[in-house]
């Protein structure tokens, strides 16, 4: 995982490419050009159960699922999988 996103695009936009019906909520959040592990950034998500897109902020990176302090994700930037 790298350890940086650059967030160029516009809320509409994003809306727009990826047909997201206009009653879906729409996140507040800004363009960035270092976003970090740990920082809310906007993700396409698709609900089967009523078979429509969303656009929602979530967290990104790789945070386990023991972890109690969410900048354990910090440390794991760099997480490979490992082939036997």
């Amino acid at each position: 995982m790298y350890g940086r996103v650059h967030l160029s695009s516009d809320v509409s936009e994003i809306k727009l490419v990826f047909s997201i019906p206009p009653h879906q909520p729409t996140p507040n959040f800004a363009p960035s050009r270092n976003a970090a592990p740990t920082d809310l950034l906007p993700v396409v998500r698709y609900d089967r159960r009523v078979g429509e897109r969303s656009l929602d902020l979530l967290r990104w990176g790789l945070i386990p699922h023991w972890a109690k302090d969410i900048n354990v994700g910090f440390a794991n930037i760099n997480a490979k999988a490992r082939r036997d």
